[in-house]
């Protein structure tokens, strides 16, 4: 995902499992240098909302 300085990006819903290697510093310096948020959100169906509230505490930023 790319977007530009005071930008914002969204993570729509609850996708499937994926695994990927992200330099989380170099993320953290763009997000706070660069003006820029990403958001996530869950979509208001009773489904979506069990699944996220079932998600471990420690994935959370």
């Amino acid at each position: 995902m790319r977007f530009g300085a005071n930008g914002v990006g969204v993570l729509p819903g609850i996708p499937e499992d994926w695994v990927f290697t992200v330099n989380g510093g170099a993320i953290h310096r763009q997000l706070v240098l660069q003006n820029k948020a990403l958001l996530g959100n869950v979509n208001s169906n009773l489904r979506h909302y069990k699944r996220a509230r079932n998600i471990p505490s420690d994935m959370y930023i």
